[in-house]
């Protein structure tokens, strides 16, 4: 079925904006979600960092306190009595 030229025309200029829409559509999505991914490994890595930070507290705390208590108690206790 031959279509003459102003037709051919009308429709590959109606067919174009479909596929580029598309892309520009993708292309905001793929944009999204790469954020996101960034944001989530930005949140995991401050939470790790932070439980890092007071796992070594903890250990430091108790390290302290250790010496602390054995400081604190004679070596040996004469046996006076």
């Amino acid at each position: 079925m031959p279509f003459c030229r102003a037709a051919n025309g009308t429709l590959a200029a109606s067919a174009a904006p479909g596929p580029l829409c598309a892309m520009a559509n993708l292309l905001v999505v793929t944009g999204w979600i790469a954020r996101l991914r960034a944001q989530r490994w930005g949140k995991e890595v401050l939470l790790a960092v932070v439980l890092t930070l007071a796992a070594a507290i903890f250990i430091a705390t108790a390290l302290m306190g250790q010496e602390a208590h054995v400081e604190a108690k004679p070596p040996y206790a004469a046996a006076d009595k």
